[in-house]
């Protein structure tokens, strides 16, 4: 290929522009300081004094720096003839958001905040960001850390004096009406900060403090950014995917490996920090988008659980498996596992009522619909449907009060989930699915979010009447007592595992 030579007018020409790079970051740096105030003399006096001020107002610096921060190459060539060619650079962009973040973060009376706010200028150099896509991996690389750092500033003032709000908004008639909060949504969702999880967690800490802001105003921008909801909803739904996948993978293999058993616990607990963040969304407390993320849970990653733990076969995967160090287990019972085990830390950890409320109705109810069958396909359509939501609430409608009739629907089917899962308590399919499965049923009759009537009216426990001579039984006691009774006679670290759960379970 082509080889790339330096000659002397070459190198003079990067030296050149580098120093004028470096000369213009530095003058940004100085005028942040200056204004804001940053530095303090010897003496203790302030450098800064109402005239700096009003200087950098009179000069309008703000749109200048604005406009630099803006500047792209692809610009048309009137607005480029304005700038030197060191805008585009993304050293003086990092700076210029570095220095605009100072300003608001120190602005200590409403007047110099609200100038700072004003004119839309700081809107168009949030929106100026996007897309993505058109910086580079060194241009994000340099500009992300100090833009996010910006848009902290700006959320920290909205939640201190939610009045901000009328600079910080747009006319309903643009899309993205409120672009601090589609920012913010927009660079958590990208490649780029799920690769860089200090710059994840702190444009999630952003979200939820915008949406936790009480006031009716800010509330009703956030509550109504569509566009947001879908991608956020979207986006902690392919989080816990991804924890799945990978839990996935790392269990398939020799039964005994430290190094894989230290990388599972890795995940496990980076799937208990994605539950945490998935319960502060929800307990932000925006219904449009906890209805949404909860259709969206249900559909790209419940079903796919579901669906990977029955899909396995009713035999014993693993009779002999564990003897020795090397054996290995088969990557569909693996599967089977993880999926069982996942259901349950969403049961121990997530703490929003009704979606386990949901995840217990799918699971556990007798009845189920047509559409839980098969995974259904990733469209926005069928999330903007609620598919799912609507047949949970079908399945609830279908069952009659005490009678324990079930109303005549069309796509009401016997709960195959339920089905399986009493087999698999029973024993039939080995101890080692029986282990998983019983911290599953525990973690539900031990959640706080389903009550005696919820269980009673899933069937999970027996209902007692007065007519009745003998104690009722239910189904998942039944199982469990043939578990008790036909269990394996070889002692082993499974075995033991397995009557340990079982005692745990009857006890509960």
């Amino acid at each position: 290929g082509a080889v790339a030579v330096r000659n002397g007018a070459t190198v003079s020409a990067l030296f050149r522009a580098r120093s004028v790079e470096s000369r213009v970051i530095q003058l940004v740096r100085k005028i942040g300081e200056v204004v804001a105030d940053s530095n303090v003399s010897d003496s203790g006096a302030s450098i800064r004094s109402d005239a700096v001020f009003e200087y950098f107002c009179d000069k309008n610096m703000l749109s200048i720096l604005v406009d630099i921060a803006k500047a792209k190459p692809s610009d048309g060539e009137e607005k480029q003839i304005k700038l030197h060619k060191v805008a585009f650079s993304p050293r003086v962009k990092a700076q210029i958001y570095q220095t605009i973040a100072i300003l608001i973060s120190n602005a200590q009376d409403a007047p110099s905040l609200y100038y700072l706010l004003s004119n839309n200028y700081v809107n168009e150099m949030i929106t100026g960001m996007f897309p993505l896509r058109q910086w580079n991996n060194h241009a994000l690389e340099e500009m992300l850390p100090l833009y996010v750092e910006l848009l902290r500033s700006i959320g920290i003032q909205l939640a201190a004096s939610p009045g901000l709000l009328s600079c910080l908004s747009r006319d309903e008639s643009q899309s993205h009406n409120f672009p601090l909060f589609y920012a913010a949504v927009e660079v958590l969702t990208s490649s780029y900060a799920n690769v860089d999880s200090y710059l994840h967690d702190k444009c999630r800490k952003i979200v939820i403090s915008l949406m936790q802001i009480p006031d009716a105003s800010v509330r009703a921008l956030t509550s109504t950014a569509t566009a947001e909801h879908q991608k956020l909803s979207l986006h902690v739904c392919q989080r816990l995917l991804d924890r799945y996948r990978r839990l996935c993978m790392l269990t398939t293999g020799p039964v005994v490996d430290p190094i894989r058993s230290n990388a599972i616990a890795g995940q496990l607990g980076t799937l208990q920090h994605e539950i945490e963040s998935l319960n502060d969304i929800l307990w932000c407390g925006v219904k449009k988008l906890n209805v949404r993320t909860c259709e969206c849970l249900l559909q790209r990653l419940v079903s796919k659980l579901l669906c990977d733990f029955f899909s396995s076969e009713r035999r014993h995967l693993l009779a002999g498996v564990g003897d020795f160090d090397t054996d290995a287990i088969p990557e569909r019972e693996a599967i089977a596992q993880v999926a069982t085990l996942f259901l349950s830390h969403l049961f121990l950890q997530l703490a929003y009522p009704p979606f386990i409320r949901m995840l217990a109705v799918a699971l556990l109810h007798p009845l189920s619909s047509t559409v839980w069958k098969k995974p259904l396909p990733r469209t926005e359509t069928s999330l903007d449907s609620y598919v799912l939501t609507k047949s949970l609430n079908r399945i609830i409608s279908a069952s009659s009060d005490e009678t324990g009739e079930v109303a005549n629907e069309e796509d009401t089917i016997p709960n195959h989930f339920r089905q399986e899962l009493l087999v698999c308590l029973s024993g039939e399919c080995g101890e080692w699915r029986f282990v998983p499965v019983a911290i599953l049923l525990e973690a539900f009759l031990t959640s706080e979010a389903l009550d005696l009537d919820t269980l009673l009216s899933l069937k999970v426990l027996p209902s007692f009447s007065k007519k009745e001579s003998r104690y009722p039984e239910s189904p998942f006691e039944d199982a469990l007592a043939q578990f008790l009774r036909f269990r394996a006679s070889e002692i082993s670290a499974v075995s033991i595992s397995a009557m340990e759960r079982a005692g745990s379970l009857s006890m509960t």
